[in-house]
């Protein structure tokens, strides 16, 4: 039987709102759409998400603005905020007059559902549940993150426990699913995310011998290790190296030094693109990650990696394309640049065929939501 109907449950989309999850929401609407299926998307609006649509979607897409509770500003206010916005969704939902397939729900989103279908109320169409990066379980950085992840872990564990299946990017973050008693093993689904084929740069990359220059993409956040990555820059002094960094990172934050080039925040895709095919290398040094999309985009535009061993990272980065390091090593990131530093522009020109080749055979919009509907109509139809 064929999937024909499925609910999307997210607390925004892509470019509404900003964000990892955000943006797999939108591409999983308009993938599902272009699969010919029949989408209701619950997302807590800003605008509707149709203008940013290929010719605006089409009459199988049905858009249900919910807003997102906006009550306190501590860590845990938003878990609360969270369990919220999930009784609003659900009671939007129950308002649905024609049978759902399946339910594909954004983190905390499907919260209250799932105590209902826990409690046999209803009856609720099969539920997968996806948190990401699943960060409440990786390594902290520091006391207060520590204390952040331990509050956030049991409302997580309860929704992956009553969920029909659990989605992981892969690599690491399975390991951690399979770890723990309230998933059952075969409950968990590896499906990768993924970027839009055009991304793939057609030409190849030439490496110079001697000058490399280093691209950071992100916020600046201590998750993502830009402390770590700072101090390297540093501890990097009269080396001939060049350094960038794309994202919103304050003033007071930044490196002054002659080799470094801060570009802020970057939101047009093209303009992007021509940035990221300026530099050689991407480095990733976070503590916590679930696939990083920055990754995925390096890959597809020729550029090696050094990243952290975190996450799903270790399903997109390996030897062949790049370096891993642990989270938090300076050392040995500052190694890594090193060493990269050293090899030939022939070497480096392999191993940026190989990404592009991999992201080519593997983490494309197409292949995933292939992915995506098969495990769903396996699973459930």
């Amino acid at each position: 039987m064929r999937l024909k109907r499925v609910a999307i449950l997210t607390d925004g989309v892509s470019p509404l709102v900003m964000g990892g999850m955000q943006k797999h929401s939108y591409y999983l609407l308009r993938y599902f759409l272009s699969q010919g299926v029949h989408v209701l998307l619950f997302h807590p609006g800003k605008g509707s998400v149709k203008e940013y649509l290929p010719g605006g979607g089409d009459e199988r897409l049905e858009e249900h603005i919910v807003p997102f509770p906006s009550k306190g500003s501590w860590p845990w206010s938003y878990v609360q905020n969270s369990f919220a916005y999930s009784v609003s969704l659900y009671k939007r939902l129950q308002k649905n007059q024609l049978p759902i397939d399946f339910i594909y729900a954004q983190g905390f989103t499907a919260w209250h559902l799932l105590d209902q279908k826990r409690k046999k109320k209803g009856d609720l169409p099969p539920v997968g549940v996806n948190f990401h990066g699943l960060e409440m379980f990786q390594k902290a950085n520091g006391f207060k993150q520590k204390v952040i992840q331990w509050m956030f872990r049991g409302p997580v564990k309860f929704n992956l426990s009553q969920a029909d299946v659990v989605y992981s990017l892969g690599g690491g973050l399975s390991h951690i699913l399979r770890n723990m008693k309230e998933v059952d093993n075969a409950r968990i689904s590896e499906i990768p995310i993924g970027l839009e084929p055009s991304w793939l740069r057609e030409e190849e990359k030439v490496f110079p011998e001697d000058s490399l220059s280093f691209l950071f993409i992100g916020r600046y956040e201590r998750r993502k290790g830009i402390e770590d990555w700072n101090a390297v820059i540093q501890h990097l002094e009269g080396e001939d190296l060049t350094f960038e960094f794309i994202g919103p990172i304050p003033h007071s934050k930044r490196i002054k030094d002659g080799r470094v080039t801060y570009h802020g925040a970057i939101k047009v895709e093209s303009e992007l693109i021509q940035m990221i095919d300026q530099n050689h290398v991407l480095v990733v040094p976070s503590y916590s990650e679930g696939m990083p999309t920055v990754i995925l985009e390096a890959m597809a535009r020729g550029l090696v990696v050094i990243a952290s061993r975190v996450g799903a990272v270790e399903d997109q980065v390996d030897s062949d394309i790049g370096q891993l390091v642990d989270p938090g090593d300076r050392e040995g990131l500052r190694k890594a640049v090193l060493e990269m530093k050293d090899w030939s522009g022939a070497q480096l020109s392999m191993m940026s065929r190989q990404a592009q080749k991999r992201f080519n055979e593997r983490f494309t919009w197409p292949q995933v939501i292939e992915q995506t509907i098969a495990d769903i109509e396996k699973r459930f139809l």
